[in-house]
């Protein structure tokens, strides 16, 4: 990843701070905290993997940044990826009813739209997160993407999860 990729985008402490802070209240509305945690986990995973078009590797460093990585559609292609997988493939720790694959498979979408929404805060270049189907890129401006403001967002975050786990144990 070049300084001038690093420089302009949120890193993904960042991405993480914000999913943290958005899977926060959902915390409250689980059966199983404990299945919560992999839930979280899940969706804290996909919110830093649409950067992954920012690894220097070919054939990866052929898509453009904030490309088809940053849409809708890869959400939903994250999501039938994961539910595929976990409705083919036992897992030797855990054994995941329907309901939970396809909440998993939903928290892997989750995790690519909080990011998306990351970006848009941004006040950098924008998203276009229909695209191919619509061009119009979204940005809001609101924030920049300085390393000190995502280490805030994913220290919130953070300690956001850290209260709630607590108040529930």
């Amino acid at each position: 990843m070049s300084y001038e990729h690093t420089r302009i985008c949120m890193y993904p402490r960042g991405h993480s701070g914000i999913t943290m802070i958005a899977m926060s209240p959902l915390i409250f509305l689980q059966d199983l905290p404990e299945m919560f945690i992999l839930y979280l986990c899940v969706t804290v995973l996909f919110s830093v993997v649409p950067d992954f078009d920012a690894l220097d590797i070919y054939p990866i460093s052929k898509i453009s940044h904030r490309g088809i990585t940053h849409t809708v559609w890869f959400g939903i292609f994250c999501s039938l990826i994961l539910f595929s997988v976990l409705s083919t493939v036992p897992l030797p720790v855990i054994e995941l009813s329907n309901q939970q694959t396809v909440t998993l498979s939903a928290c892997a979408a989750a995790g690519v739209l909080f990011h998306i929404i990351g970006d848009i805060i941004n006040e950098d270049a924008g998203v276009a997160i229909f695209n191919p189907i619509i061009q119009y890129e979204v940005v809001l401006g609101l924030v920049d993407s300085t390393g000190i403001k995502n280490d805030i967002l994913f220290f919130v975050g953070s300690g956001m999860m850290f209260l709630l786990l607590a108040s529930i144990s």
